[in-house]
C-alpha cells in the first residue's frame, strides 16, 4: 500500500473461489514483504523496512509470525540475522529449511547472500554468497525444487547493466 505504509496479505482458504484480506502488517514504514510458511503450519512474514537505527529498523529486516494460516499476525519485530541496505528480499520454504536471498549489507545493494534457517526462521545461521561482495545485487526472487530440479535459483536485479541474472545454487 504505496511506499513504506505498510504491507497487507491477501489469501484464499478455496483454491483461489475467494479471498481475504489482512491488515496487520499495516504499519508505517513497512513495504515490500514475503512469506513462508513454516514445518508447524505457522506462516513468517518478513518486511522492507525504512526505519532507521533512530527508530527501530537498524538495518534489517522486520518480521511478524502469524499461527492462523495468515489471518492474524502478531508484533512486527527485527529480525537480528537479516541484514538489509532497505531492499526488497525473497523468503521461501525448502526440504525443511527457511531460506531468505536478499543484498547482505546495512549500507548497498551488494553481497547477494542466501541464509538458511533450521528452527523456523529464530535464527539464520548458515550463509552462501552467491557473487563478489562488490556486485550489485538489488531485488531477489528465490525459488527451490521445480519439477525435475533439486537445485535452486536467485533473480536478482542488476542496476549497472539494467538486467535481471540468474544465480543457480545447491540448498
Amino acid at each position: 500500500h504505496n511506499a513504506y505504509h505498510g504491507d497487507v496479505v491477501v489469501r484464499s482458504d478455496d483454491h483461489g473461489r475467494s479471498y481475504k484480506c489482512t491488515m496487520d502488517l499495516h504499519k508505517e514504514g513497512m513495504d515490500e514483504g514475503s512469506i513462508a510458511e513454516l514445518r508447524n503450519g505457522s506462516v513468517m512474514a518478513i518486511l522492507r523496512n525504512n526505519l532507521t537505527p533512530k527508530n527501530g529498523g537498524g538495518g534489517r529486516f522486520q518480521y511478524a509470525i502469524s499461527h492462523d494460516g495468515g489471518e492474524t499476525f502478531g508484533e512486527i519485530r527485527r529480525h537480528p540475522d537479516l541484514v538489509t541496505p532497505t531492499c526488497e528480499a525473497s523468503l521461501i520454504s525448502y526440504q525443511d529449511q527457511l531460506l531468505f536471498s536478499g543484498p547482505y549489507s546495512t549500507t548497498a545493494r551488494r553481497n547477494l547472500t542466501v541464509l538458511a534457517s533450521d528452527d523456523d526462521g529464530v535464527t539464520f545461521r548458515r550463509t552462501l554468497q552467491l557473487l563478489p561482495a562488490g556486485v550489485y545485487a538489488g531485488y531477489t526472487s528465490l525459488q527451490c525444487g521445480l519439477p525435475g530440479r533439486t537445485d535452486c535459483v536467485v533473480i536478482y536485479e542488476d542496476d549497472n547493466s539494467h538486467s535481471v541474472n540468474v544465480v543457480k545454487f545447491a540448498s
